[in-house]
């Protein structure tokens, strides 16, 4: 995802990143966001039918910067989540686990 641009201090990236850890969650998991390029995102979070459950991010984000958010399963029913990062121009998700 991320390329080196040679002669400078820049890496590029084609898509945004989105990762949890850990996934499944027993507590707290970080949600890690990197944009690929600056601009306004959300971070969701969905039940496996497709409902709003919580919103953990919003904001301005500048492009390769890490922008890290927590989770705390104290505030989650057991089961799968869908994680949804939307940008500008990309949605990004994943599943996350809650044990």
């Amino acid at each position: 995802l991320a390329r080196y641009k040679p002669g400078s201090e820049v890496v590029t990236m084609d898509k945004p990143v989105l990762k949890t850890y850990p996934n499944p969650v027993n507590a707290t998991s970080k949600v890690v966001v990197q944009l690929a390029r600056p601009g306004r995102y959300t971070l969701n979070v969905y039940n496996v039918n497709g409902a709003l459950v919580k919103t953990i991010g919003r904001g301005e984000g500048q492009a390769g910067k890490l922008l890290t958010h927590d989770i705390s399963a104290a505030t989650l029913s057991r089961g799968t989540y869908i994680i949804k990062l939307v940008t500008d121009t990309e949605v990004v998700i994943e599943k996350i686990v809650i044990q």
